[in-house]
């Protein structure tokens, strides 16, 4: 719900100094990336640039630009796309501005929970003295529909007013900032201007930085549900004799404009130039900055944060944002979900090995990093660089950005790439972003869970001690708190029960229904798309399957979506396509054909078979072995012991390879992320002595292997 700003022009004249283009190795593979990345502009001709995006509450999403070039040309115009939460684009791009002499440029965009948005832009000499720049802003409701003419927003009209920011709250009120030369006394100075969500002015613009002493520029602003907003800036002063050095400030404003204490100092290292900020705010007003800072990571230019509560008291000491930090990482851009996640994403030279690259960092809710960076862009030839990054209420978030890809022209164009948010880790109990295992006593029927990281078990405790006529049917969230919780089933009776989950607290505890015995629970998985895990059955006599739609305790629907010869069993429940929806994996048991159908709901997308394999091979379990948020197929080889990942995408197999043989004493026992690098890890069993050790992995390649551990067989893991 919070915008991005386009600030690229400065930016890139700033760090021009030092964007010389080593060649270094090529980075990582995007992380949970949700289909591939797309051109925004379908218009070619000329350059497209200066990317700004803004999400609503579920996803969809705008992609502002600016269209022409602004140093070589006499005419620039601003444009726009709208898109769902699938990607897929909502009508043709359009332009923005109806005054069209001379240039704008510059956008910023926000959006509110329901999809309504607004941008602004930098116009030049529409309402201002000659050879002057203002500020200019439309707004559009969820349908994209103009509500209004475009407007001037600031009133001060005097030289050069530019680079604007904007966010809006979950009801749609607005607050604008931008930079204006001479207006304080002193350079640059920054203001801003509030609306509501009819798109009238509340009160009058105000400035926003308090120090008058040389210049403060290039604000970035952010917003919480309720109005609440703070704006960030860099603060220009001499270093020696020369004007080379900046530091980054903020004012937080409650929801009527009244500042909230005096403006403070946000970054602690102080040498040099510190500038180019960027902040984003949760539902609750907790936030993050982050901005440029040269020499502080020990080579040119890197990327540095620091996070506040809602009543602005630093949580923490700034931090490091890049890994890689050979030469430059730069022009940081972020965004913030409702519950605190946030994610940092920045230009790199040289990373990608062609030019400079788009990489991102996600962060949870306490700042812990969630996994490695990653690059963004696929497409690597050239540079891409300068990136807006945009995130729903639910943590899925877009990135946008400049330069060169396939199916631009020669002067480049702006691309996008969607990303899954973190979402509850499978299997993991205590909301650290790492499975855990349950281990199932048969003979007592003890419940004991590990709580894990990595190779270590961190804390043991069991859960509860069911009798044996219950077995546990699944592992998942029911109650869409990203804590998983347990599906037990009564073998006797047919009845099935939900444990709600904190860690080794059972919650809360209910009956769901039941089925005859001919009834089997074969899966559990999020098949609509709503972040409450549901429950798969099949018939076993005559190969009927129902999915039961669940939230927390609760069956809200149920349907049958087909019934299949019983001769074909359900192999796995995941997710082929990174929709956010659960699909089945079918395997014939005299064949050895495998199918997968992709689902949404009750309603069955596409199916198609993928091959096959003798019956010697089985399928050991599914999992996202190279973080694309795709599920992948784990083979075993009965006989031989060999062990074969499918690598996936929808209907397609991309690539298989061995990952060893370990010996058919050797049993698959789990899939899951035990170290929070979003890739799936194994989890063995032997079989004779009871030993359990997990591989760590990263796609096809086994980085590493670790004991955990050794169980009397008495107990399996669930």
């Amino acid at each position: 719900m919070l915008g991005t700003q386009g600030r690229s022009s400065l930016a890139m004249a700033l760090l021009a100094a030092t964007c010389l283009t080593p060649i270094a190795p090529a980075q990582a593979a995007p992380g949970d990336a949700v289909g591939g990345e797309v051109q925004v502009n379908t218009f070619t001709t000329n350059a497209q640039w200066d990317a700004a995006v803004a999400a609503d509450a579920d996803g969809d999403f705008v992609v502002a630009w600016t269209h022409g070039d602004v140093y070589t040309s006499s005419t620039a115009e601003v444009f726009a796309q709208r898109y769902d939460a699938s990607g897929a684009p909502q009508g043709p791009e359009f332009q923005l501005n109806s005054f069209t002499t001379d240039r704008q440029w510059a956008p910023a965009v926000a959006m509110n929970a329901d999809g309504d948005f607004v941008v602004v832009w930098t116009s030049e000499g529409q309402g201002e003295l000659p050879g002057g720049f203002g500020i200019f802003a439309k707004r559009f409701d969820a349908a994209g529909l103009a509500q209004g003419p475009e407007f001037q927003v600031d009133t001060y009209t005097q030289a050069w007013q530019t680079f604007p920011a904007v966010a809006m709250d979950a009801d749609g009120n607005f607050v604008v900032a931008w930079e204006s030369l001479n207006q304080d006394p002193s350079g640059y100075g920054v203001y801003a201007q509030r609306y509501d969500a009819a798109g009238a002015a509340q009160g009058s613009e105000f400035r926003v930085s308090t120090s008058t002493t040389y210049s403060q520029r290039l604000p970035s602003v952010a917003m919480d549900a309720d109005g609440d907003f703070v704006v960030a800036w860099e603060s220009w002063h001499p270093d020696g004799p020369y004007y080379d050095a900046s530091n980054i400030f903020a004012q937080r404003f409650d929801a009527a404009g009244a500042a909230q204490g005096p403006e403070f100092q946000v970054n602690s290292f102080t040498t040099g130039f510190q500038n180019l900020p960027a902040v984003a705010m949760d539902a609750d007003g907790d936030f993050v900055v982050t901005w440029n800072s040269r020499y502080q990571d020990g080579d040119s230019w890197g990327v540095f944060a620091q996070r506040f509560d809602a009543a602005g008291v630093a949580q923490g000491a700034e931090f490091q944002v890049n890994t890689y930090a050979s030469w430059f990482q730069a022009i940081p851009a972020v965004a913030m979900d409702a519950d605190g996640d946030f994610v940092v994403s920045w230009q790199s030279d040289g990373q990608d090995g062609s030019g400079a690259g788009v990489f991102a960092q996600r962060f949870d809710a306490t700042g812990a990093a969630q996994g490695p960076e990653f690059q963004v862009n696929t497409f690597t030839t050239g540079s891409q660089n300068v990136p807006a990054v945009a995130m729903d209420a639910d943590g899925d978030f877009v990135v946008a950005w400049s330069g060169f890809g396939p199916g631009d022209s020669s002067y480049g164009g702006v691309f996008a790439q969607r990303f899954q948010g973190e979402g509850p880790v499978a299997g993991d109990f205590t909301v650290d972003g790492r499975a855990d295992i349950l281990w199932r006593n048969t003979t007592t029927g003890n419940a004991l869970l590990w709580r894990m990281d990595g190779f270590a078990k961190e804390a043991k405790g069991s859960i509860g001690a069911p009798s044996t006529d219950w077995q546990v049917r699944g592992l998942a969230d029911f109650n869409a708190d990203t804590k998983t919780d347990v599906l037990w089933r009564n073998t006797v009776t047919g009845k099935a029960v939900v444990w709600l989950m904190d860690g080794f607290t059972k919650l809360a505890g209910r009956g769901i229904g039941g089925a005859g015995l001919d009834w089997q629970i074969v899966g559990t998985g999020d098949f609509d798309g709503d972040d409450h895990a549901d429950i798969l059955w099949r018939n076993t006599t005559t190969g009927a399957t129902v999915i039961w739609q669940m939230d927390g305790l609760s069956k809200t629907a149920g349907g049958g979506i087909g019934g299949v010869p019983p001769v074909w069993e359900v192999a796995g429940v995941g997710d082929f396509d990174a929709d956010a929806r659960s699909d089945i994996l079918w395997r014939n048991m005299s064949t050895g054909a495998t199918v997968i159908w992709l689902m949404d709901g009750l309603t069955r997308l596409a199916a198609g078979g993928i091959g096959g394999a003798s019956l010697d091979w089985r399928v050991a379990g599914l999992g996202t072995f190279n973080s694309d948020a795709r599920s992948d197929i784990l083979w075993r080889n009965t006989v031989t012991g060999s062990t074969v990942i499918w690598q996936m995408n929808g209907l397609v197999k991309e690539a298989g390879q061995s990952i060893g043989a370990p010996p058919p004493v050797w049993r698959v026992d789990g899939v899951g992320d035990g170290d929070g690098d979003r890739r799936s890890d194994i989890i063995w069993r032997n079989t004779d002595t009871g030993t359990a050790l997990v591989w760590k992995m990263d796609g096809f390649v086994r980085e590493a292997v670790g004991g955990i551990g050794s169980v009397p067989l008495v107990w399996e893991v669930q």
